[in-house]
């Protein structure tokens, strides 16, 4: 008989007969049979029993959301996970019993489509019995647990040219093991082989650099062509726009599938038909960049991209849930940095809202073990604030004579100086998000500017100190706005598809420069003018390739910098080195700005030697000559942020702890 309707048997119908009925009869409305039913069951019931497969549920991910606001528990809540409801048919069928097997249609169709998945996924998390696994000074973090779930990689020393060597540790207890402490430069980004026996990790180092892997406990280290994320014997990693698969003897890589351009963070899942990595912001990594990042989901056999976050704030360190239908991931999509746990569909595709399982964590980086019984993080502490030094004009002075500007547990990115020199605007999460605020120079409370929950960074003045030049992630990429000192609506000066920031004011205050990333990774100085003072903005035009746009005094030409190289450009295009760093055996050439007078451009480097710095070179062209030293471990400058006045400079300092902890998860 007809479950749902509740009709009769066919009496003396043929088979044939019964089965052209089923294909071409439509059945009844639950409802018609039962009027106290939610129209939403019914809606469920009969989209299943729907005779087009076209116009039936496609998968069972498309039908969750639906069951799951018709639950009265979370997901797979209908009924205890390890049943599935069945209720006997009786001969002669009643009203109760056509709903009742309405419901058992629908249970079976989510069998046939997969149940056990729906069951699979945790509803929530919960964590218990934290520990922590480190304790040192120095900076402990990017942790990783061995396939075992006994032993701990991470990295651990202090940021700067060289420093961090790879440790291994057993999470019962005991003394760390140093592997890398006899090899110079940086050794970061430790992995595990899925034997458990070995590590890669990464190395770089003033005139060397590559990949090697190790054994756990320590060994001679052997140089191999692939870095990334290991499953099996295969490789995951990216490279341009492109995500890619090599075997970890070596080979030629395998296409996988197009990604964003700057993607970092590759992660297998367990059955290993998917990846996932994380979209810009690969700085996090090494110097706490907090500026924001997407990330995103590959399946690996049919190449399909799938974002799980949107790119608004900061989204790090994904790693899969044991079942592979979620991850885990860092965020500051609410404030302070937690973990956050986001259900994924079949394909990769994001199921709800990202959920909060820790509060107050602040961690940097996240690993699950194998089983994901628990969660190893480093819990990372650091304040970045804005200091004043004096400029020398002879020899070099100590970074320790700096002046601290900007007080308090905030992280201050970007800056801009105003003509006079005595306002600093600057970006802060100091109440949780980053805006802009202004401060006297010599002392004041800071006055916030900008208040948007997408975050506003870089901020410069106009010459005039009238209006304040920033950018900002609020429609989905970086865009350049422009604001009042007075504060009010902010406007939209750029909207391409690609990411435009750091933006500059030249001297007269009718162009801003400002750099553009291509949506093919490229990245270019542009500039956007106007005819006076508070007339509209002409379109923007393309003046050179580089990373960072600044103007000295007279207008005439726009500072850039990339790796290793300061150039600085005409109006017109016409481009002159000004400093090849590769020849002067400098290296992490940046943030190049011009003195008051413009005859000198300083900027933030290091020689062969390690000995971070701020550089002075003419703008002729000549040799650079060391102006500050950073010689402190424990605070090593940002790579990035500097301001220059008449004879001082502004320098963003971070403070850095972070230790190692372990939780267990329980679902």
């Amino acid at each position: 008989f007809n479950a749902v309707t509740g009709r009769p048997p066919f009496v003396g119908a043929s088979p044939q007969q019964v089965l052209s009925a089923h294909v071409t009869e439509q059945p009844d409305t639950v409802t018609s049979r039962r009027a106290t039913i939610p129209p939403a069951l019914d809606q469920v019931v009969m989209k299943c029993l729907a005779k087009r497969p076209a116009d039936r549920w496609q998968s069972a991910e498309e039908m969750l959301p639906v069951l799951e606001g018709l639950a009265a528990t979370p997901s797979g809540g209908l009924t205890p996970t390890g049943t599935v409801p069945v209720q006997a048919i009786q001969p002669r069928p009643s009203r109760r019993l056509a709903v009742t097997a309405g419901v058992v249609v629908a249970l079976s169709i989510l069998g046939f489509l997969g149940w056990s998945s729906f069951r699979s996924v945790p509803a929530t998390i919960t964590v218990s019995n934290i520990r922590q696994i480190t304790q040192a000074p120095e900076v402990e973090y990017l942790p990783t647990i061995s396939p075992s779930g006994r032993e701990l990689a991470y990295a651990k020393g202090y940021f700067g040219t060289s420093g961090f060597d790879i440790a291994v540790q057993d999470m019962a207890g005991g003394r760390a093991i140093d592997l890398t402490a006899d090899r110079p430069g940086n050794q970061w980004f430790p992995m595990w082989t899925a034997d458990g026996e070995r590590i890669l990790f990464a190395e770089s180092s003033p005139d060397a650099g590559g990949v090697y892997v190790i054994p756990r406990f320590g060994g001679a280290s052997t140089p191999i062509s692939t870095f990334g994320d290991v499953h099996g014997d295969s490789v995951a990693f990216s490279r341009g726009d492109s995500l890619l698969i090599q075997s970890l003897g070596g080979g030629a890589p395998r296409f996988v599938a197009i990604v964003p351009p700057q993607s970092h963070s590759e992660a297998w899942s367990p059955d290993g038909s998917k990846i996932a990595g994380v979209a810009d912001n690969f700085q996090w990594l090494i110097n706490m960049n907090i500026a924001p990042s997407a990330i995103w989901v590959v399946d690996v056999q049919t190449g399909r991209l799938e974002f799980a976050t949107d790119p608004t704030a900061l989204n790090q360190s994904p790693q899969w849930l044991p079942n592979g239908r979620g991850l885990l991931f860092v965020s500051d999509r609410e404030g302070p940095r937690d973990v956050y746990q986001l259900r994924l569909g079949g394909s990769g595709q994001p199921q709800g809202k990202p959920m909060r399982v820790t509060t107050g964590l602040n961690p940097h980086g996240i690993s699950i073990s194998q089983d994901g019984s628990k969660l190893a993080y480093s819990q990372l502490t650091f304040r970045t604030n804005v200091w004043e030094i004096s400029l020398p004009t002879t020899g070099s002075v100590s970074l320790s004579e700096a002046r601290q500007v900007t007080v308090g547990s905030q992280s201050v990115e970007n800056h801009g100086l105003s003509s006079d020199g005595r306002l600093l605007a600057y970006d802060s999460n100091r109440d949780g998000n980053q805006e802009i605020y202004i401060l006297p120079v010599d002392g004041g409370e800071p006055r916030q500017l900008t208040t948007d929950p997408a975050g506003d960074f870089h901020p410069d003045f106009s010459p005039d100190g009238r209006e304040v030049v920033f950018y900002s992630m609020r429609h989905g990429t970086r865009d350049v706005f422009l604001i009042s000192v007075d504060g009010g609506r902010a406007v939209r000066l750029t909207d391409s598809p690609g990411e435009e920031y750091h933006p500059s004011f030249s001297p007269d205050g009718l162009t801003i420069a400002y750099r553009w990333t291509d949506e093919a990774g490229d990245s270019h100085v542009m500039l956007i003018d106007r005819d006076a003072i508070g007339g509209e903005w002409n379109a923007p035009r393309r003046l050179t390739q580089g990373f960072w746009a600044r103007w000295t005094p007279d207008g005439q030409l726009v500072t850039s910098g990339s790796e290793y190289e300061i150039a600085v450009t005409t109006l017109a295009g016409e481009e002159r080195v000004v400093l090849d760093g590769s020849g002067a055996r400098l290296i992490g050439v940046g943030s190049p700005e011009s003195s008051s007078d413009g005859h000198t451009i300083y900027f933030l480097g290091a020689d062969r030697e390690g000995q971070e710095g701020l550089w002075a070179v003419p703008v002729a062209g000549g040799s650079p000559r060391l102006v500050v030293r950073f010689d402190d471990p424990a605070r090593a400058a940002d790579t990035w942020y500097i301001s220059v006045g008449v004879d001082k400079a502004y320098l963003s300092l971070p403070e850095h702890e972070s230790d190692i902890y372990v939780m267990d998860l329980e679902y």
